[in-house]
């Protein structure tokens, strides 16, 4: 008759636990030795084409899409100044003010 069969039990596989983790220590130690830090997939080829950013294509598209929208800025500001001067528009837009103004006081 067996005492104690659970205590056998956990002895048993402690004992394989311990086998187990002492091997695949010794394996990840083989693997490390053997691996190479980089692996090379495929080899680097030059370009067919060279392909350079175009500097002065970028900087001239900057200039005039700037110049366009200070041109647009400009136009809207004289627009804005010559309708003020105008009486008819000027109290049409101080209308448009003061019910601007009167939308903001609401909310």
């Amino acid at each position: 008759m067996q005492m104690f069969p659970k205590y056998r039990e956990f002895k048993y596989y402690e004992t394989l636990l311990a086998l187990f983790t002492s091997q695949y220590d010794m394996a990840r130690i083989d693997e490390s030795r053997d691996a190479e830090p980089i692996q090379v997939v495929d080899t680097a080829e030059p370009p067919e084409l060279q392909s350079k950013p175009q500097k002065a294509q970028v900087a001239l598209n900057a200039t005039l899409k700037a110049g366009i929208a200070l041109l647009l800025f400009i136009g809207i500001r004289q627009a804005i100044n010559s309708a003020v001067k105008n009486p008819k528009t000027a109290a049409k837009l101080s209308r448009l003010s003061q019910a601007l103004a009167f939308r903001k006081t609401i909310r």
